[in-house]
């Protein structure tokens, strides 16, 4: 979606298609099969202290963008407005399925830059969790 919108803004293109989709290829039937971040009982819950993993699922998504002033002539039905966008790679963490913390930082905000917004003017943030179990150890200086 951010190469769309990129490309969008540059004029590259009028219109652009941007999706993703998820397929489960293989069977995860044996314990050698899994990659250490599946739930015990098949269920995710995320942000839940009783988390221990996620459940796979599978999925597709497209949607069509455009610029606003396009879709507003062409009188479409607009259900959101990608103000700005961010990418980056995270760089090193505790694992996997752990954020890097500055990295996420960062990375929101390079988003506000690029949507020309003051952060303290959101109202909602969608968040990501890997319902996963992170066991972090501190030392402590006495």
């Amino acid at each position: 979606m951010h190469t769309a919108c990129q490309a969008l803004r540059k004029g590259d293109c009028e219109l652009a298609i941007a999706g993703g989709i998820r397929l489960n290829l293989l069977p995860l039937d044996h314990a050698e099969d899994k990659v250490g971040m599946e739930s015990s009982d098949g269920k995710t819950r995320t942000f839940d202290v009783q988390s221990d993993g996620a459940a796979m699922g599978e999925g597709v998504v497209t949607v069509l963008l455009k610029p606003v002033a396009q879709a507003l002539q062409d009188r479409d039905h607009i259900y959101a407005v990608i103000k700005g966008s961010a990418v980056n790679q995270d760089g090193r963490s505790i694992g996997i399925t752990a954020p890097n913390m500055q990295a996420q930082a960062d990375l929101y905000i390079q988003a506000w830059q690029d949507a020309n917004i003051d952060p303290l003017t959101i109202s909602y943030i969608e968040a990501h969790g890997t319902a996963q179990s992170l066991e972090i150890r501190l030392r402590l200086r006495g």
